[in-house]
C-alpha cells in the first residue's frame, strides 16, 4: 500500500483504490500502518517519560523514609516499581488500544470494502499496537536501568528485565481486552468508559476485594479463593509473578505460600505467566469471533 493509500485510509476517504492482498498481507500492512501511528503519538512519549521520572523519584524518595537520602538500588525499589507498571502500563493499552480498535466513523467499512477481513485488520492491529507499546516499554525501562546504575550503582539487570518482561505481559493482556472491548461496544465513547471501569475494577477494586475475602473466610479456604482469585485478574498474576521472580514472594502473605508450597517458586512463576497468555489469548479469541458477526 502507497504512502497515498495509507493516508487515504486513515483519513477514512472513500477514493482508496481497491487492495488486492491476502490475510497475511492485510495483517502486516495493517499492524505497519498501526505501529508507525502509533510511535508518532506525543502521549504516548510523554507517558513513557512520566514512568522513568517517577520511578526515579520513588527512589529517592524511599532513602527519605529510612533516614539515609540519596537513591536506592533498583532491588530495593523494585517492588514499588511493579505497582507503577501496572498503574500506567494497562491504562495506556487500553486507551490506545480502544482508540485504535474502534477507529473513526467509516474506517472498517472503508477496510472491508477492499476485500479485508475483519479478524485481519484486528489482527494487524493488535500486532501493531503491541509492537509499538513493546518498544514504548522497552524504551522507559532502559532509562530507568541506566539512571539507576550510573546515580546509585544499581547492579540488578535481571530484575530490570523481569520488570521489562512483566510489563510486556500486561501490554498484551490489556490490549486484548482492549480490542473484546472495542468490539462489543463499537463506540468510541462507550468503549473507553468501558476501558476505564475495566482499569479501574482489575488494578484497584480487586486487590480491595481479595484482601477482604483474606480476612473473612477461615483457614485454609481463605488460602485457596486467594489463589483462584489471583488467577482470575492478569494484573494479580503479573504483579505475583514478579514477586515470585525476585524472591520476595513472601510478602505475598499465603498466596504465595500457597502457591510456593504446591508448585515451587519456577512452578508458580510458570503458571502465573502462562495464566496471563491464556488469559490474553482468549479475550482476543473471543474479539475475532464477535467482530464475524459486525453488521454495517
Amino acid at each position: 500500500m502507497s504512502a497515498l493509500r495509507t493516508s487515504a485510509l486513515r483519513a477514512g476517504a472513500s477514493s482508496v483504490p481497491a487492495l488486492r492482498m491476502g490475510t497475511l498481507g492485510t495483517v502486516k500492512e495493517v499492524a505497519r500502518m498501526e505501529f508507525a501511528g502509533a510511535l508518532r503519538a506525543s502521549w504516548l512519549r510523554w507517558m513513557v517519560a512520566l514512568f522513568a521520572v517517577t520511578a526515579i523519584a520513588m527512589s529517592y524518595a524511599g532513602s527519605l523514609a529510612s533516614g539515609v537520602p540519596g537513591f536506592q538500588g533498583f532491588s530495593r525499589t523494585s517492588v514499588s516499581l511493579i505497582n507503577l507498571v501496572l498503574l500506567i502500563v494497562p491504562s495506556l493499552a487500553l486507551v490506545l488500544g480502544i482508540s485504535g480498535f474502534v477507529g473513526r466513523p467509516g474506517y472498517w467499512e472503508l477496510l472491508l470494502a477492499q476485500g479485508m477481513t475483519r479478524q485481519a485488520v484486528l489482527a494487524g492491529k493488535y500486532i501493531g499496537y503491541l509492537a509499538a507499546l513493546w518498544l514504548s516499554l522497552l524504551g522507559g525501562v532502559s532509562a530507568v536501568g541506566v539512571v539507576f546504575a550510573l546515580v546509585a550503582g544499581a547492579n540488578a539487570w535481571s530484575q530490570l528485565a523481569l520488570l521489562a518482561v512483566e510489563g510486556a505481559a500486561a501490554i498484551a493482556a490489556y490490549l486484548s481486552v482492549a480490542a473484546l472491548v472495542a468490539v462489543v461496544t463499537r463506540d468510541q465513547s462507550k468503549a473507553l468508559i468501558a476501558g476505564v471501569a475495566v482499569w479501574f475494577l482489575s488494578v484497584i477494586v480487586y486487590d480491595l476485594a481479595v484482601a477482604s475475602i483474606a480476612v473473612a473466610l477461615p483457614a485454609p479456604a481463605n488460602v485457596w479463593a486467594l489463589v483462584g482469585l489471583v488467577l482470575g485478574n492478569p494484573a494479580d498474576m503479573i504483579r505475583t509473578a514478579f514477586f515470585v521472580g525476585v524472591g520476595v514472594s513472601d510478602s505475598l502473605g499465603p498466596t504465595g505460600a500457597a502457591l510456593g508450597h504446591f508448585l515451587g517458586s519456577k512452578g508458580s512463576f510458570y503458571l502465573l505467566n502462562v495464566g496471563v497468555a491464556l488469559w490474553s489469548a482468549a479475550c482476543l479469541a473471543v474479539a475475532m469471533r464477535i467482530s464475524r458477526r459486525w453488521e454495517f
